[in-house]
C-alpha cells in the first residue's frame, strides 16, 4: 500500500484501486488453492506458493521504478479522461500486485489441507491455524506500522518480509520430505484404483446457503471495518501510528474469535452457535453509534497527553468501537469451513473456495461503502445497512439450527430489535459539534472524508475536515494570501503557476494579483474543491476565474504526470503527520517539481513551524537543499502562536529583480483582495528574510534526509505533534534567531532603503517579540517606540506598531499607545490607519476636537474609505455639529446607495437642522431605494428615530401584533395644503 502510494497516489481512489487488487489476487488465489489441494503434495506445493510470493514480490520494485518513467506518458494520453487513467491505473496494480497476491492466496487452503488430520477435530485445526495466521499478520501490520519503515527502510522492509517468505519455503519443502503429513499419498491411492474415486471427491459441491453466508461475510466485514476506521478517525490525528492501531486491533480480535471456534465448534451445532453469536453481534453493532457518542467522555484525550499516554487511549477508544463486533463477526468464515467440510480429501477445497467467495465479497464491500454507502447515508445509515447484513446471516442460521417455534421467535426477536433501534433514533450519529453562536454552512461526508464550512459568530468562515482539524479560516485570510504572494513576488514574471493544496483558496487567490495566463490549483479531496464559493469573499471567486483551473489529484502524483512547465510552483501548508503527507517533504518529491520548473523558475515550500520540531525543519531542508542549492529561507510574519516558514527553492541561480518587485508591490495597493499586511512596499521583503543558502547548508549539515524510502517526516511528526499542542514553540522562534543572517543574498537590494537599516528594523522587531514572552514590557516598549520612529512610510512597521499600540490599549495602557501613535503621525504623510487609531484615541480621552481634526485629514487622504467617514459622522453627531456631518452622511450614502440605515441617519440628521422638507425627502428616497432587506430591524430602526412626523404609521407595530411580514410602502406623510385644513388635507 505505501509503496503504490507513491505512483498511484494518495487519493481514497488510488488506496481502494490498490486494495480491491490485492484482495482480488487473494480471492483467485485461493479458488487457485483449493483446486491444488486436491491432488499431489499441499505442503511441497505450499513451499513453491511462498516462494512464489517472495521472487514475485522482488520485482514490484523494479516495476515501479518502470512505471515512473512511463508514467508522464500515460497520463497525458488518459488527459481528459478520468476512467481511462481509472482503468490504466487499475490494470498496472493487477500487474505489479497480481502474481504475489495471488500466491499469498493459495497457501491458505494448502496448508489447511495439511494440518487437518481428523474430521472430528475439524474446527480445532483449522480455526487454529485462522488464528496463527491473523495474530502473524497482526505482529506484521504492528511492526511494518510502527517500526520497520525507520529501522530498515522501505525497501529493507521488503526484503525482510521476502527473507521471511523464502524460510518459510525452506521449512515447509524439508518437513514435506521428511514426511511429517504425506497427505498426499491418501489420493494417489486412490486416483490408483479408481478415476471414478477421484472425480467424485472433486465434484463434492458447497452448498448455496454457505456460499451465501461466506459472501455476505466478507462484504460486512469489510464495509464494517470502513465504517470504523472513519469513525475512528473523528478521534485521532490521522497519522500512520493510528491506521496501524486500527488494523492491528481488527486482526487481534479476528485472531481472538478464531480461537474460540477452535476451541468450542466441535462440540457444538454449528448451525445454532452461528445463529446465537450473530444474533449477539446485531445487538452489539446497533450500540455502536451510542459507544461512539460517549466515548469522549471515558476515552477523552488531553492537551498535555504524551505520544505513549495518547497512543494508551486511542488504543482504548479502537478496542471499545470495534473489539466486540469484529470478534463476533470473525466467527462467520470458520463455521462455514466447519459445516462444509465433509471429509480430508476436501478440507482444502472447502477452505480455498468459502475463503474466495468471502474475499471477493470484501472487495465489494468496501467499495461500495466508501464510494455509495458513507457519502449518500453517512454513518450511522451505513452502519445500519452493515448490521441487516449480519441480521439476515443470523436469521439465515435460525432457519437451519432451529425448528418449530424457536427460529420464528428468533427471526422475529431479530427484526423487532432493528425496528426498535431504527424508529428510537439509535442509529443517529451527531456530525459536528458547534460552539454556540456557530452556523453550520455545509457538512460532506465523502469517501474520503468529512469535510464541513462553518460560519462564526463574527461572521468568519473556518473548513474543517474529519470533525477536528481546521484546514483554513477566512480570519487568517492575510497570512493565507501571503503565503502564495511571497514567492510570487520574487519572481520577475509568473505567467503560469501551480498550486498544490488548495484548502479554502485563498492561497491561490495570491495568483490574480499577478500578470498570470494559467494557474493550476491541485486539491486531494474533492470536498474540499466543492467549498471553494463558499469562501468567494474572501478567495476572490478562484473557483469561476477564467484563468485557474481546479485540479482534483494527488499533488505529487499531478507533477510527476504533466508535461507542463510552471515559472513558479507552490506547495502549501500541509498536515505534516498524517498518514501520506510526508510523501511531499521528499526528496523523490522535490525532484519531479524541479523537473517541472520552467527557467528561472521558484519552488516553494511553506511548513507549519508550530506543527514541526526543529530537527524535522532540519531534515526537510537538507532534503530540498538536496535538489534545490540555492534555497533561501522566509517567515510568513512574526505570529508568535503558529509561526509559518517558507522554503524558496530557485532552480538556477539567485536572481532578483528589484523593478519587478516594485511592479508587483504596487499591484497590491490597487487590489480588490486582502490588503498586503509585510509585502505591501519592497522595503517589507528583507523583513521576512532569515538566511540564504550558505547559512542553510550550515544548519542542516548532518541531518537525515526524508525519501521514499526512509520517510522519517512520516513517523517523526506525530510523536512532536503533541508538544507543539502545548504551544512548546519556542525552539522554532530562538531557530529564526539563531540562523538569521544579516547578509543579504541577492545582488539587487529590493528598496531604497539600505538593506542593513531593514535588518535592523527587523532585529527590533525579535527583541519586542522576546521582551513581551518574558512579560518585560518595559523594554518591548523601548523597542517598539524606537520601531515607530524608524517606521516612516513603511506600511509593515507602521502595521507592527499599531498592533502593539491596540494591545496597549485593551490593556489599559493608554498613555503608551498614544505615544507610539503620536510618533507614527510625525510623518510628513502620516498613513490614514494611524490617523484613524490616534482620533478614536483622542476621542475616548475626551478631546473631541484634536479627533475630529485628525478624522479630517485622514478623509481628505482616503475619501471613499467608507469606515473612517463613519466614524467622523459618529463622532460630529456626538459632539452635536450636524451641519459638518452632513455631506459625510451623502458621501457614505454614494458609496452605499441600499443601506436603509444610512438614509434614515440622513433624515434624522436633517431633522435635527430643522430641515423638515428635505427630511420629508430624505425618508422617500428611503422607501425608494430600499430593497426590503432586514425589515424587523429596519423598521424598528426607523420607529425609534424621532421621525413620526414624517409617516403616518410604522408596521412594524402590525408585524409585532399579528406576525406578519411588514409592508415596506410606508406611507409619507404629506404637510397640508394651503387654505385647507389638516382634516381636508388628510382627505
Amino acid at each position: 500500500m505505501r509503496a503504490l502510494r507513491l505512483v498511484l497516489g494518495s487519493s481514497v481512489e488510488a488506496a481502494s484501486t490498490v486494495l480491491a487488487t490485492f484482495l482480488g489476487g487473494l480471492a483467485i488465489g485461493s479458488f487457485l488453492g483449493a483446486r491444488l489441494s486436491l491432488t499431489g503434495s499441499s505442503l511441497r506445493r505450499y513451499a513453491i506458493a511462498e516462494l512464489v510470493v517472495a521472487v514475485s514480490a522482488l520485482v514490484v520494485p523494479l516495476w515501479m521504478v518502470a512505471y515512473q518513467s512511463f508514467y508522464p506518458s500515460i497520463y497525458a494520453w488518459c488527459e481528459g479522461s478520468p476512467s481511462a487513467l481509472r482503468f490504466v491505473r487499475l490494470m498496472l496494480s493487477l500487474l505489479a500486485m497480481g502474481p504475489p497476491t495471488i500466491a499469498m492466496g493459495t497457501t491458505l487452503p494448502l496448508i489447511s489441507r495439511e494440518v487437518v488430520k481428523r474430521m472430528e477435530r475439524f474446527a480445532w485445526h483449522t480455526g487454529l491455524l485462522y488464528a496463527v495466521n491473523t495474530l502473524g499478520a497482526m505482529t506484521g501490520a504492528f511492526f511494518a506500522g510502527f517500526y520497520l519503515p525507520i529501522w530498515l527502510g522501505m525497501n529493507g522492509s521488503i526484503f525482510l518480509a521476502v527473507a521471511i517468505n523464502v524460510l518459510v519455503c525452506i521449512v515447509a519443502w524439508k518437513m514435506s520430505g521428511q514426511g511429517l503429513r504425506d497427505s498426499a499419498k491418501p489420493l494417489r491411492e486412490k486416483q490408483s484404483v479408481s478415476d471414478a474415486a477421484t472425480s467424485s471427491v472433486k465434484r463434492t459441491s458447497i452448498s448455496f446457503p454457505l456460499l451465501l453466508l461466506a459472501g455476505l461475510s466478507g462484504f460486512g466485514s469489510l464495509a464494517l471495518e470502513v465504517v470504523y476506521f472513519r469513525m475512528l478517525s473523528y478521534h485521532s490525528e490521522g497519522s500512520v501510528y493510528s491506521f496501524s492501531l486500527m488494523l492491528v486491533f481488527v486482526l487481534a480480535f479476528l485472531a481472538l474469535a478464531a480461537v474460540w471456534v477452535a476451541r468450542n465448534l466441535d462440540t457444538q451445532d454449528a448451525w445454532r452457535f452461528l445463529a446465537w453469536t450473530q444474533m449477539t453481534a446485531v445487538v452489539v453493532l446497533l450500540f455502536t453509534p451510542l459507544v461512539f457518542r460517549s466515548l469522549p467522555f471515558f476515552a477523552g484525550y488531553e492537551a498535555e497527553d504524551a505520544f505513549g499516554e495518547r497512543m494508551i487511549r486511542y488504543a482504548i477508544t479502537s478496542a471499545a468501537i470495534l473489539g466486540p463486533s469484529m470478534f463476533l463477526i470473525g466467527v462467520v468464515l470458520p463455521c462455514t469451513w466447519k459445516i462444509a467440510a465433509a471429509d480430508l480429501a476436501n478440507s482444502g477445497r472447502v477452505v480455498g473456495l468459502l475463503t474466495g467467495v468471502n474475499t471477493l465479497a470484501a472487495v465489494l464491500g468496501s467499495l461500495a461503502t466508501g464510494f455509495v454507502f458513507l457519502p449518500q447515508l453517512g454513518l450511522g445509515l451505513t452502519t445500519l445497512v452493515v448490521t441487516c447484513i449480519y441480521a439476515g446471516i443470523a436469521v439465515l442460521a435460525m432457519l437451519h439450527g432451529f425448528r418449530g417455534a424457536g427460529r420464528w421467535l428468533g427471526c422475529g426477536a431479530c427484526l423487532a430489535v432493528m425496528v426498535c433501534w431504527f424508529l428510537l433514533g439509535g442509529w443517529r450519529i451527531q456530525r459536528l459539534r458547534l460552539e454556540q453562536g456557530q452556523k453550520l454552512i455545509s457538512f460532506h461526508d465523502g469517501a474520503d472524508a468529512t469535510v464541513a464550512v462553518i460560519e462564526r459568530v463574527d461572521g468568519h468562515r473556518v473548513l474543517k475536515v474529519n470533525h477536528d482539524y481546521t484546514l483554513g479560516s477566512s480570519a487568517g485570510a492575510d497570512r493565507e494570501v501571503r503565503q502564495g504572494r511571497l514567492p510570487l513576488v520574487l519572481h520577475p514574471n509568473p505567467r503560469r503557476v501551480a498550486f498544490v493544496g488548495v484548502a479554502s483558496g485563498m492561497t491561490v487567490s495570491a495568483a490574480l494579483d499577478f500578470p498570470v495566463e494559467r494557474v493550476a490549483a491541485v486539491e486531494l479531496l474533492p470536498g474540499v474543491a466543492d467549498t471553494l464559493p463558499l469562501f468567494s469573499e474572501w478567495n476572490r471567486d478562484v473557483s469561476n476565474d477564467p484563468v485557474v483551473e481546479i485540479v482534483v489529484e494527488d499533488g505529487r502524483n499531478f507533477l510527476a504526470g504533466t508535461d507542463e512547465q510552471f515559472d513558479v510552483i507552490i506547495s502549501d501548508l500541509f498536515v505534516p503527520w498524517h498518514a501520506g503527507t510526508g510523501d511531499l517533504y521528499s526528496v523523490e518529491n522535490f525532484r519531479t517539481a524541479r523537473k517541472r520548473l520552467a527557467s528561472g523558475g521558484i519552488f516553494a515550500q511553506c511548513l507549519p513551524g508550530y506543527q514541526l520540531s526543529v530537527e524535522e525543519l532540519r531534515s526537510i531542508t537538507a532534503s530540498m537543499i538536496k535538489v534545490f542549492p540555492n534555497t533561501v529561507l522566509w517567515r510568513n510574519d512574526y505570529d508568535l502562536t503558529y509561526p509559518i516558514l517558507c522554503l524558496t527553492g530557485f532552480r538556477d541561480n539567485l536572481r532578483l529583480d528589484s523593478n519587478a518587485i516594485h511592479k508587483h508591490t504596487e499591484n497590491f495597493r490597487n487590489t480588490t483582495g486582502t490588503p498586503a499586511k509585510f509585502l505591501a512596499d519592497p522595503s517589507s521583503l528583507p523583513l521576512l528574510f532569515v538566511c540564504g543558502p550558505r547559512e542553510l547548508e550550515e544548519w542542516c549539515a548532518g541531518a537525515k534526509l526524508n525519501t521514499d524510502d526512509y520517510p522519517l517526516i512520516e513517523f517523526s511528526s506525530p510523536k512532536s505533534l503533541f508538544e507543539h499542542k502545548q504551544k512548546e514553540i519556542q525552539s522554532v522562534h530562538d531557530l529564526l534567531v539563531d540562523i538569521r543572517s544579516h547578509s543579504w543574498p541577492f545582488e539587487q537590494q529590493p528598496a531604497e532603503k539600505p538593506v542593513e537599516e531593514l535588518f535592523r528594523i527587523a532585529d527590533l522587531v525579535i527583541a519586542a517579540q522576546k521582551a513581551f514572552t518574558q512579560n518585560n514590557f518595559e523594554r518591548e516598549f523601548q523597542k517598539v517606540r524606537e520601531l515607530a520612529q524608524m517606521a516612516g512610510d513603511s506600511p509593515s512597521v507602521v502595521g507592527y506598531v499599531m498592533f502593539v499600540a491596540n494591545r496597549y490599549q485593551k490593556r489599559q495602557m493608554n498613555d503608551r499607545a498614544t505615544e507610539l501613535l503620536e510618533i507614527l503621525a510625525e510623518t510628513n504623510e502620516p498613513p490614514v490607519p494611524v490617523l484613524l487609531a490616534l482620533a478614536r484615541e483622542h476621542n475616548a480621552s475626551g478631546n473631541d476636537e484634536e479627533a475630529i481634526e485628525l478624522l479630517d485629514q485622514a478623509v481628505q487622504r482616503a475619501p471613499e474609505m467608507f469606515q473612517l467617514r463613519k466614524s467622523m459622522v459618529d463622532l460630529l453627531e456626538r459632539t452635536r455639529e450636524d451641519d459638518r456631518a452632513e455631506p459625510h452622511l451623502r458621501k457614505l450614502i454614494e458609496i452605499k446607495p441600499n443601506d436603509a440605515f444610512l438614509r434614515i441617519d440622513l433624515a434624522k440628521n436633517l431633522h435635527r437642522q430643522k430641515k423638515t422638507d428635505e427630511a420629508r425627502s430624505a425618508i422617500k428616497d428611503f422607501l425608494q431605494s430600499w430593497d426590503g432587506s432586514k425589515q424587523k430591524e429596519v423598521w424598528k430602526y426607523l420607529r425609534t428615530s424621532g421621525l413620526g412626523q414624517y409617516v403616518d404609521r410604522f408596521e412594524d407595530e402590525d408585524l409585532v401584533s399579528n406576525g406578519k411580514e411588514p409592508d415596506n410602502t410606508l406611507p409619507v406623510k404629506t404637510p397640508p395644503e394651503s387654505g385647507k385644513s389638516s382634516a381636508e388635507a388628510a382627505q
